[in-house]
This record gives structure tokens, sequence and C-alpha cells, in this order.
């Protein structure tokens, strides 16, 4: 289980496959953005990480590979 930093923020997902949204709301930590991931959309798999989950939301302009695309990720202070 990793620690929260921040008390006061937690993370809002949208992910846009083709016509459909999905949304998760007030994930708490990187690792259980990347954790939902996996499950709800790699079986499982641990294609997402921690790490992945960090750049995108620090380095937005960066370059992502096409299936990263669809993942937006929004943080919301309290």
């Amino acid at each position: 289980m990793s620690r929260r930093r921040n008390n006061n923020a937690s993370y809002h997902l949208k992910v846009q496959l083709g016509s459909n949204n999905h949304f998760f709301s007030n994930l708490d930590t990187l690792q259980e953005i990347a954790e939902t991931l996996n499950n709800e959309y790699f079986s499982g798999f641990k294609v997402i990480t921690r790490t992945m989950i960090s750049n995108w939301i620090h380095y937005p302009n960066k370059p992502r590979r096409d299936f990263a695309n669809a993942f937006h990720i929004e943080r919301q202070v309290c």
C-alpha cells in the first residue's frame, strides 16, 4: 500500500475509447490509478506503472504511446 502525500488531493480519471467515455473519481494515489487501469483495461497485467502515471501528469506535453492518449488524469485539490 502506498502512502498518500497530500491528504487534500485526489485524482479523476477519464478514459476515452472511441465514442465511449469511462470515468473514475476519488482515486487517492498514482498507484491506485495504475492498478485501476491495469485491472479494467489490461486484464490485470501490469502494463501501466506508477512512474508512467507520474510522467503523464507532470509532463503533459511530452509525446505518449498511442494507447496512453486515451487516459486523461486530473488532479483535484479539496
